[in-house]
Protein backbone atom coordinates (compact mmCIF):
# COMPACT_ATOMS: atom_id res chain seq x y z
CA UNK A 1 0.00 0.00 0.00
CA UNK A 2 2.50 2.61 0.72
CA UNK A 3 4.29 1.63 -2.65
CA UNK A 4 0.99 2.55 -4.34
CA UNK A 5 0.65 5.80 -2.29
CA UNK A 6 4.88 6.51 -3.42
CA UNK A 7 3.49 5.36 -7.37
CA UNK A 8 0.39 7.91 -7.35
CA UNK A 9 2.31 10.61 -5.34
CA UNK A 10 5.19 10.61 -7.85
CA UNK A 11 3.57 12.52 -10.43
CA UNK A 12 1.83 15.59 -10.28
CA UNK A 13 -1.91 14.52 -11.71
CA UNK A 14 -2.37 17.84 -12.84
CA UNK A 15 0.60 16.92 -15.49
CA UNK A 16 3.50 15.78 -14.27
CA UNK A 17 2.48 12.42 -15.44
CA UNK A 18 2.00 13.80 -19.03
CA UNK A 19 5.77 13.25 -20.08
CA UNK A 20 6.00 9.62 -18.83
CA UNK A 21 5.74 7.42 -21.61
CA UNK A 22 2.49 5.03 -22.22
CA UNK A 23 4.39 2.10 -21.05
CA UNK A 24 5.03 3.59 -18.09
CA UNK A 25 1.53 4.70 -17.43
CA UNK A 26 -0.05 1.62 -18.00
CA UNK A 27 2.45 -0.18 -16.06
CA UNK A 28 1.57 1.87 -12.89
CA UNK A 29 -2.12 1.39 -14.04
CA UNK A 30 -1.57 -2.18 -13.81
CA UNK A 31 -0.18 -1.75 -9.87
CA UNK A 32 -3.49 0.21 -9.38
CA UNK A 33 -5.37 -2.91 -10.72
CA UNK A 34 -3.21 -5.21 -9.04
CA UNK A 35 -3.70 -3.62 -5.11
CA UNK A 36 -7.42 -2.20 -5.83
CA UNK A 37 -8.70 -4.35 -3.00
CA UNK A 38 -6.29 -2.77 -0.65
CA UNK A 39 -7.41 0.60 -2.16
CA UNK A 40 -10.74 0.28 -1.91
CA UNK A 41 -10.18 -1.02 1.91
CA UNK A 42 -8.19 2.22 2.69
CA UNK A 43 -11.37 4.16 1.90
CA UNK A 44 -9.24 7.16 1.20
CA UNK A 45 -10.59 9.40 -0.86
CA UNK A 46 -8.00 11.26 -2.26
CA UNK A 47 -5.71 8.29 -2.81
CA UNK A 48 -8.62 6.67 -4.38
CA UNK A 49 -9.07 9.91 -7.00
CA UNK A 50 -5.55 9.78 -8.07
CA UNK A 51 -5.77 6.39 -8.65
CA UNK A 52 -8.92 7.48 -11.28
CA UNK A 53 -6.51 10.65 -12.15
CA UNK A 54 -3.90 8.07 -13.37
CA UNK A 55 -6.29 5.67 -15.21
CA UNK A 56 -8.13 8.40 -16.78
CA UNK A 57 -4.85 10.06 -17.76
CA UNK A 58 -3.59 6.95 -19.15
CA UNK A 59 -6.84 6.35 -21.50
CA UNK A 60 -6.36 9.92 -22.53
CA UNK A 61 -3.06 9.15 -23.93
CA UNK A 62 -3.75 6.16 -25.37
CA UNK A 63 -6.65 7.58 -27.62
CA UNK A 64 -4.71 10.87 -28.47
CA UNK A 65 -1.86 8.24 -29.49
CA UNK A 66 -4.55 6.53 -32.13
CA UNK A 67 -3.81 3.27 -30.94
CA UNK A 68 -7.17 1.82 -31.97
CA UNK A 69 -9.11 2.46 -34.82
CA UNK A 70 -12.85 2.10 -35.80
CA UNK A 71 -11.62 -0.10 -39.53
CA UNK A 72 -8.84 -2.18 -37.96
CA UNK A 73 -9.14 -5.66 -36.98
CA UNK A 74 -7.24 -7.92 -34.66
CA UNK A 75 -4.67 -8.25 -37.90
CA UNK A 76 -4.15 -4.32 -37.64
CA UNK A 77 -3.33 -4.32 -33.91
CA UNK A 78 0.44 -4.70 -33.37
CA UNK A 79 1.47 -7.10 -30.30
CA UNK A 80 2.62 -4.60 -28.13
CA UNK A 81 -0.70 -2.85 -28.14
CA UNK A 82 -3.11 -5.43 -27.47
CA UNK A 83 -2.39 -4.87 -23.16
CA UNK A 84 -3.87 -1.51 -23.87
CA UNK A 85 -7.47 -2.72 -24.31
CA UNK A 86 -7.38 -3.18 -20.62
CA UNK A 87 -6.90 0.19 -19.87
CA UNK A 88 -11.38 0.94 -19.42
CA UNK A 89 -11.47 -2.43 -18.26
CA UNK A 90 -9.51 -0.83 -15.13
CA UNK A 91 -11.30 2.06 -14.77
CA UNK A 92 -14.47 0.47 -15.08
CA UNK A 93 -13.45 -1.75 -12.06
CA UNK A 94 -11.86 0.53 -9.51
CA UNK A 95 -15.08 2.70 -9.94
CA UNK A 96 -17.60 -0.51 -9.39
CA UNK A 97 -15.96 -1.16 -6.42
CA UNK A 98 -14.77 2.20 -5.12
CA UNK A 99 -17.15 3.95 -2.02
CA UNK A 100 -18.17 7.04 -2.63
CA UNK A 101 -18.69 10.25 -0.59
CA UNK A 102 -21.87 12.73 -1.09
CA UNK A 103 -20.84 15.41 -2.70
CA UNK A 104 -22.70 18.76 -3.16
CA UNK A 105 -26.23 16.91 -3.70
CA UNK A 106 -25.57 15.68 -0.10
CA UNK A 107 -26.84 12.61 -1.21
CA UNK A 108 -24.43 9.12 -1.59
CA UNK A 109 -27.13 8.34 -3.80
CA UNK A 110 -26.34 10.23 -6.59
CA UNK A 111 -22.59 9.77 -5.76
CA UNK A 112 -23.01 6.19 -5.97
CA UNK A 113 -24.79 6.68 -9.32
CA UNK A 114 -22.70 9.10 -10.99
CA UNK A 115 -20.00 6.22 -10.24
CA UNK A 116 -22.29 3.59 -11.65
CA UNK A 117 -22.73 5.62 -14.81
CA UNK A 118 -19.19 6.11 -15.07
CA UNK A 119 -17.89 2.26 -14.52
CA UNK A 120 -20.41 0.88 -17.43
CA UNK A 121 -19.53 2.91 -20.51
CA UNK A 122 -16.07 2.43 -19.56
CA UNK A 123 -16.93 -1.37 -19.54
CA UNK A 124 -18.85 -0.97 -22.68
CA UNK A 125 -15.89 0.34 -24.31
CA UNK A 126 -13.30 -2.63 -23.05
CA UNK A 127 -16.14 -5.13 -24.54
CA UNK A 128 -17.06 -3.47 -27.57
CA UNK A 129 -13.11 -3.48 -28.34
CA UNK A 130 -12.80 -6.91 -27.72
CA UNK A 131 -15.38 -7.53 -30.40
CA UNK A 132 -14.22 -5.54 -32.87
CA UNK A 133 -10.88 -7.00 -32.33
CA UNK A 134 -12.50 -10.53 -32.02
CA UNK A 135 -10.60 -10.74 -28.11
CA UNK A 136 -13.71 -11.94 -26.89
CA UNK A 137 -13.49 -15.32 -26.85
CA UNK A 138 -16.54 -18.69 -27.83
CA UNK A 139 -17.87 -17.68 -24.07
CA UNK A 140 -17.97 -14.05 -24.02
CA UNK A 141 -19.15 -14.18 -27.90
CA UNK A 142 -22.11 -16.41 -26.92
CA UNK A 143 -22.80 -13.98 -23.59
CA UNK A 144 -23.02 -10.87 -25.95
CA UNK A 145 -24.87 -12.17 -28.34
CA UNK A 146 -27.31 -13.34 -25.45
CA UNK A 147 -27.45 -10.22 -24.08
CA UNK A 148 -28.18 -8.18 -27.75
CA UNK A 149 -30.79 -10.56 -28.64
CA UNK A 150 -32.89 -9.39 -25.25
CA UNK A 151 -34.63 -12.55 -24.31
CA UNK A 152 -34.80 -14.07 -20.83
CA UNK A 153 -32.03 -16.53 -20.05
CA UNK A 154 -32.49 -20.13 -19.63
CA UNK A 155 -31.48 -21.09 -16.02
CA UNK A 156 -30.31 -24.62 -18.07
CA UNK A 157 -28.38 -23.18 -20.23
CA UNK A 158 -26.80 -19.80 -17.26
CA UNK A 159 -26.00 -22.66 -15.38
CA UNK A 160 -24.32 -24.25 -18.50
CA UNK A 161 -22.17 -21.14 -19.12
CA UNK A 162 -21.20 -20.51 -15.38
CA UNK A 163 -19.43 -24.28 -15.73
CA UNK A 164 -18.00 -23.48 -18.97
CA UNK A 165 -16.78 -20.25 -17.90
CA UNK A 166 -15.28 -21.66 -14.58
CA UNK A 167 -13.66 -24.45 -16.83
CA UNK A 168 -12.01 -21.44 -19.34
CA UNK A 169 -10.59 -19.95 -16.72
CA UNK A 170 -9.09 -22.84 -15.05
CA UNK A 171 -7.02 -23.50 -18.42
CA UNK A 172 -5.87 -20.51 -19.00
CA UNK A 173 -4.82 -19.96 -15.47
CA UNK A 174 -2.80 -22.95 -16.39
CA UNK A 175 -1.21 -21.97 -19.51
CA UNK A 176 -0.67 -18.16 -18.77
CA UNK A 177 0.98 -19.77 -15.56
CA UNK A 178 3.11 -21.75 -17.76
CA UNK A 179 4.43 -18.85 -19.94
CA UNK A 180 4.82 -16.99 -16.89
CA UNK A 181 7.39 -19.72 -15.65
CA UNK A 182 8.99 -19.21 -18.86
CA UNK A 183 9.49 -15.97 -18.86
CA UNK A 184 10.64 -16.03 -15.56
CA UNK A 185 13.43 -18.77 -16.03
CA UNK A 186 14.41 -17.01 -19.07
CA UNK A 187 15.37 -13.85 -17.49
CA UNK A 188 17.18 -15.76 -14.45
CA UNK A 189 19.16 -17.93 -17.05
CA UNK A 190 20.17 -14.06 -18.83
CA UNK A 191 21.24 -13.17 -15.44
CA UNK A 192 23.69 -15.62 -15.49
CA UNK A 193 24.67 -15.47 -19.07
CA UNK A 194 25.44 -12.34 -18.62
CA UNK A 195 27.50 -13.20 -14.74
CA UNK A 196 29.49 -15.43 -16.54
CA UNK A 197 30.17 -13.27 -19.65
CA UNK A 198 31.30 -10.76 -17.20
CA UNK A 199 33.91 -13.45 -16.25
CA UNK A 200 32.42 -13.13 -12.55
CA UNK A 201 32.48 -16.97 -10.96
CA UNK A 202 31.00 -15.38 -8.08
CA UNK A 203 28.61 -13.48 -9.98
CA UNK A 204 27.22 -16.68 -11.88
CA UNK A 205 26.47 -18.22 -8.46
CA UNK A 206 24.55 -15.48 -7.45
CA UNK A 207 22.93 -15.01 -10.83
CA UNK A 208 21.32 -18.04 -10.34
CA UNK A 209 20.10 -17.35 -7.22
CA UNK A 210 18.88 -14.22 -8.32
CA UNK A 211 17.34 -15.54 -11.51
CA UNK A 212 15.61 -17.57 -8.55
CA UNK A 213 13.96 -14.74 -7.11
CA UNK A 214 12.98 -13.37 -9.99
CA UNK A 215 10.65 -16.09 -10.65
CA UNK A 216 9.66 -16.07 -7.37
CA UNK A 217 9.08 -12.10 -7.58
CA UNK A 218 6.97 -12.99 -10.97
CA UNK A 219 5.23 -15.55 -9.51
CA UNK A 220 4.03 -13.24 -6.31
CA UNK A 221 3.06 -10.19 -9.06
CA UNK A 222 0.97 -12.76 -10.53
CA UNK A 223 -0.73 -14.05 -7.55
CA UNK A 224 -1.16 -10.24 -6.17
CA UNK A 225 -2.49 -8.98 -9.77
CA UNK A 226 -5.36 -11.78 -9.97
CA UNK A 227 -6.84 -11.75 -6.65
CA UNK A 228 -6.41 -7.90 -6.09
CA UNK A 229 -8.34 -6.66 -8.91
CA UNK A 230 -11.97 -8.23 -8.13
CA UNK A 231 -11.68 -10.93 -5.81
CA UNK A 232 -11.54 -13.65 -8.96
CA UNK A 233 -10.09 -17.12 -9.07
CA UNK A 234 -7.37 -18.77 -10.10
CA UNK A 235 -7.78 -18.12 -13.72
CA UNK A 236 -6.72 -14.48 -13.44
CA UNK A 237 -4.09 -15.02 -11.35
CA UNK A 238 -1.88 -13.97 -13.81
CA UNK A 239 -3.31 -10.61 -14.90
CA UNK A 240 -0.42 -7.79 -14.14
CA UNK A 241 2.72 -10.25 -13.95
CA UNK A 242 4.22 -9.38 -17.16
CA UNK A 243 3.69 -5.75 -17.20
CA UNK A 244 7.05 -5.40 -16.38
CA UNK A 245 8.62 -7.65 -19.35
CA UNK A 246 5.83 -6.37 -21.96
CA UNK A 247 5.35 -3.23 -20.63
CA UNK A 248 7.19 -0.21 -20.63
CA UNK A 249 10.59 -1.61 -21.21
CA UNK A 250 11.21 -2.34 -17.43
CA UNK A 251 13.08 -5.46 -17.31
CA UNK A 252 14.16 -7.83 -19.98
CA UNK A 253 10.44 -9.66 -20.73
CA UNK A 254 12.53 -13.29 -20.51
CA UNK A 255 12.62 -15.76 -24.06
CA UNK A 256 9.18 -15.58 -25.31
CA UNK A 257 9.22 -14.76 -29.28
CA UNK A 258 5.94 -12.68 -30.52
CA UNK A 259 3.60 -15.49 -30.54
CA UNK A 260 3.90 -16.61 -27.18
CA UNK A 261 3.55 -12.50 -26.73
CA UNK A 262 0.49 -12.06 -28.25
CA UNK A 263 -1.11 -14.83 -27.29
CA UNK A 264 -0.09 -13.97 -23.52
CA UNK A 265 -2.39 -10.94 -23.78
CA UNK A 266 -4.74 -12.61 -25.81
CA UNK A 267 -5.56 -14.59 -23.00
CA UNK A 268 -5.08 -11.57 -20.20
CA UNK A 269 -7.75 -9.62 -22.29
CA UNK A 270 -10.08 -12.89 -22.41
CA UNK A 271 -10.18 -13.47 -18.59
CA UNK A 272 -10.50 -10.06 -18.46
CA UNK A 273 -14.14 -10.07 -20.61
CA UNK A 274 -15.20 -12.96 -18.68
CA UNK A 275 -15.08 -10.70 -15.51
CA UNK A 276 -16.21 -7.62 -16.96
CA UNK A 277 -19.50 -9.18 -18.41
CA UNK A 278 -20.18 -10.23 -14.65
CA UNK A 279 -19.85 -6.48 -13.50
CA UNK A 280 -21.65 -5.02 -16.03
CA UNK A 281 -24.78 -7.27 -14.97
CA UNK A 282 -24.51 -6.39 -11.43
CA UNK A 283 -23.77 -2.76 -12.45
CA UNK A 284 -27.08 -2.61 -14.35
CA UNK A 285 -29.13 -3.53 -11.88
CA UNK A 286 -27.60 -1.34 -9.09
CA UNK A 287 -28.32 1.58 -11.90
CA UNK A 288 -31.95 0.51 -12.12
CA UNK A 289 -32.47 0.77 -8.33
CA UNK A 290 -30.44 3.72 -7.52
CA UNK A 291 -32.28 5.43 -10.32
CA UNK A 292 -35.61 4.67 -7.86
CA UNK A 293 -33.72 5.82 -4.90
CA UNK A 294 -32.77 9.19 -6.40
CA UNK A 295 -36.28 9.79 -7.94
CA UNK A 296 -37.78 9.40 -4.32
CA UNK A 297 -35.30 11.42 -2.75
CA UNK A 298 -35.79 14.04 -5.29
CA UNK A 299 -39.30 13.67 -4.99
CA UNK A 300 -39.54 14.27 -1.32
CA UNK A 301 -41.43 16.99 0.52
CA UNK A 302 -39.44 19.91 1.99
CA UNK A 303 -40.05 21.13 5.38
CA UNK A 304 -42.98 23.59 4.51
CA UNK A 305 -44.64 20.33 2.82
CA UNK A 306 -45.15 21.78 -0.21
CA UNK A 307 -43.50 19.21 -1.99
CA UNK A 308 -40.40 20.88 -3.25
CA UNK A 309 -37.15 19.10 -2.42
CA UNK A 310 -35.52 20.00 0.57
CA UNK A 311 -32.42 21.47 0.71
CA UNK A 312 -30.13 20.53 4.42
CA UNK A 313 -32.65 21.62 6.12
CA UNK A 314 -34.91 19.39 4.50
CA UNK A 315 -32.57 16.62 5.88
CA UNK A 316 -32.49 17.70 9.34
CA UNK A 317 -36.25 18.32 9.67
CA UNK A 318 -37.95 16.28 7.52
CA UNK A 319 -38.90 12.62 8.92
CA UNK A 320 -37.18 10.65 5.97
CA UNK A 321 -33.85 9.15 6.78
CA UNK A 322 -30.47 10.60 7.98
CA UNK A 323 -27.38 11.08 5.68
CA UNK A 324 -25.57 8.16 7.76
CA UNK A 325 -29.00 5.19 7.09
CA UNK A 326 -29.14 6.53 3.61
CA UNK A 327 -25.25 5.59 3.30
CA UNK A 328 -26.34 2.51 5.09
CA UNK A 329 -29.13 1.80 2.69
CA UNK A 330 -26.24 2.21 -0.01
CA UNK A 331 -24.50 -0.63 1.22
CA UNK A 332 -27.21 -2.64 1.66
CA UNK A 333 -28.12 -2.44 -2.10
CA UNK A 334 -24.62 -2.93 -3.26
CA UNK A 335 -24.45 -5.79 -1.27
CA UNK A 336 -27.60 -7.11 -2.86
CA UNK A 337 -26.38 -6.61 -6.37
CA UNK A 338 -23.50 -8.88 -5.18
CA UNK A 339 -25.80 -11.21 -4.17
CA UNK A 340 -27.86 -11.02 -7.07
CA UNK A 341 -24.69 -11.58 -9.58
CA UNK A 342 -23.34 -14.10 -7.24
CA UNK A 343 -20.46 -14.32 -5.91
CA UNK A 344 -18.83 -16.47 -8.12
CA UNK A 345 -17.00 -18.91 -6.15
CA UNK A 346 -19.82 -19.52 -3.57
CA UNK A 347 -22.21 -19.74 -6.92
CA UNK A 348 -20.31 -22.03 -8.20
CA UNK A 349 -20.15 -24.55 -4.97
CA UNK A 350 -23.79 -24.23 -4.91
CA UNK A 351 -24.93 -24.55 -7.97
CA UNK A 352 -22.25 -26.22 -9.96
CA UNK A 353 -20.84 -28.64 -7.77
CA UNK A 354 -23.54 -29.51 -6.00
CA UNK A 355 -24.34 -33.71 -5.91
CA UNK A 356 -26.43 -34.91 -8.74
CA UNK A 357 -28.43 -37.56 -6.18
CA UNK A 358 -29.93 -37.21 -2.66
CA UNK A 359 -27.49 -36.98 -0.03
CA UNK A 360 -28.02 -39.12 3.09
CA UNK A 361 -29.65 -37.88 6.19
CA UNK A 362 -28.80 -40.84 8.47
CA UNK A 363 -25.90 -42.43 9.62
CA UNK A 364 -24.69 -46.30 9.37
CA UNK A 365 -25.29 -46.92 13.02
CA UNK A 366 -29.09 -45.09 12.95
CA UNK A 367 -30.12 -46.83 10.58
CA UNK A 368 -29.23 -49.98 12.05
CA UNK A 369 -30.74 -48.91 15.06
CA UNK A 370 -34.50 -48.14 13.53
CA UNK A 371 -33.93 -51.20 11.11
CA UNK A 372 -33.45 -53.36 14.97
CA UNK A 373 -36.43 -51.49 16.64
CA UNK A 374 -38.90 -52.59 13.11
CA UNK A 375 -37.86 -55.87 12.81
CA UNK A 376 -38.43 -56.16 17.08
CA UNK A 377 -42.11 -54.83 16.33
CA UNK A 378 -43.05 -56.73 13.75
CA UNK A 379 -41.94 -60.12 15.69
CA UNK A 380 -43.70 -58.77 18.44
CA UNK A 381 -46.92 -58.02 16.34
CA UNK A 382 -46.83 -61.54 14.45
CA UNK A 383 -46.30 -63.70 18.17
CA UNK A 384 -49.05 -61.26 19.38
CA UNK A 385 -51.42 -62.57 16.04
CA UNK A 386 -50.50 -65.82 16.14
CA UNK A 387 -51.26 -66.38 19.42
CA UNK A 388 -54.89 -64.63 19.00
CA UNK A 389 -55.49 -67.13 16.06
CA UNK A 390 -54.22 -70.07 18.68
CA UNK A 391 -56.63 -68.59 21.36
CA UNK A 392 -59.32 -68.68 18.48
CA UNK A 393 -58.88 -72.18 17.67
CA UNK A 394 -58.57 -73.83 20.80
CA UNK A 395 -62.40 -72.08 21.77
CA UNK A 396 -63.74 -74.03 18.97
CA UNK A 397 -64.61 -78.06 19.44
CA UNK A 398 -63.96 -80.90 17.14
CA UNK A 399 -66.93 -80.83 14.64
CA UNK A 400 -66.29 -76.84 14.41
CA UNK A 401 -62.67 -77.20 13.74
CA UNK A 402 -63.26 -79.99 11.28
CA UNK A 403 -65.11 -78.05 8.90
CA UNK A 404 -63.03 -74.92 9.61
CA UNK A 405 -60.66 -77.59 7.95
CA UNK A 406 -62.68 -79.21 4.88
CA UNK A 407 -63.88 -75.29 3.52
CA UNK A 408 -60.04 -73.84 3.49
CA UNK A 409 -59.50 -77.42 1.54
CA UNK A 410 -62.27 -76.90 -0.96
CA UNK A 411 -61.59 -73.45 -1.11
CA UNK A 412 -58.03 -74.37 -2.38
CA UNK A 413 -59.13 -76.81 -4.87
CA UNK A 414 -61.00 -74.40 -6.20
CA UNK A 415 -58.42 -71.91 -6.63
CA UNK A 416 -56.34 -74.94 -8.29
CA UNK A 417 -58.92 -76.03 -10.35
CA UNK A 418 -59.16 -72.15 -11.80
CA UNK A 419 -55.65 -71.96 -12.29
CA UNK A 420 -53.80 -74.96 -13.13
CA UNK A 421 -50.07 -75.20 -13.04
CA UNK A 422 -48.05 -73.55 -15.80
CA UNK A 423 -50.99 -71.48 -16.79
CA UNK A 424 -49.38 -67.98 -16.67
CA UNK A 425 -45.95 -68.83 -18.21
CA UNK A 426 -45.54 -67.26 -21.56
CA UNK A 427 -45.75 -69.77 -24.24
CA UNK A 428 -42.63 -68.41 -25.86
CA UNK A 429 -40.75 -69.29 -22.61
CA UNK A 430 -42.28 -72.07 -20.85
CA UNK A 431 -41.33 -72.33 -16.83
CA UNK A 432 -42.22 -75.60 -15.77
Amino acid sequence: MEHLRALLGSGDPGGGEAGLPLGVLFSRCQTVYAQQDQLVTSRDPDLIDSALTLLARTQSAVESAGIFSANEDADDLATADVKFLLVPFYIGSLLSAAPVTPGASGSAAVARLSAVQRALPALGTFLHRCEQYDMLGVLGRNAMDAASSGAAPDPAAKRTFKVEKFKREKALGAALAGLEARRAAAAAQEREDEAAAAGAAPGITRGGVDGVAVAGAAAAAAAAAAGGGAGAGAGSAIVAAASRGAGAGGGSGGALDEEDERQLWKWRVELCVLRALDMQASLKQEDEMLQHVTAREAAAPGPSGSGRPGGAGAAADSNGPSEAERAMLMEKLRGICRDLDGGRREQMKRDVFKPSHILPTLTVEEAGEIEGREAMEREARQAKAEAKEAARRAALDSDEEDEEDKRKARAWDDYRDANPRGAGNSKLRPCG
